[in-house]
């Protein structure tokens, strides 16, 4: 049952970003940094050393719509940040 949990949340997972239609896949390691600011700099720090997490702190994406709000967590939970169910 495990197996096929997994295998359910994962599929989950490929559909969401499947249905976004994104033209391109992009990961962390991917982001261009030289042009951010030290405070983005320190955040996107945070946000990829999962302490948010394992503190049990929540994270708000914010911004007018059409801004990629939702790629952004598209885009952590690529990368393993976080889990989307």
């Amino acid at each position: 049952m495990q197996k096929e949990y997994d295998a359910r949340v994962e599929n989950g997972k490929l559909s969401r970003i499947r249905i976004a239609n994104f033209p391109v896949k992009k990961y962390l390691e991917d982001l261009k940094t030289e042009n951010l600011t030290v405070d983005c700099l320190n955040k996107l720090k945070i946000l990829a050393s999962l302490d948010f997490v394992k503190h049990g702190q929540n994270i708000i994406l914010y911004g007018n719509p059409g801004t990629g709000n939702y790629r952004k967590i598209l885009l952590m939970e690529r990368n393993k940040h976080i889990l989307i169910f």
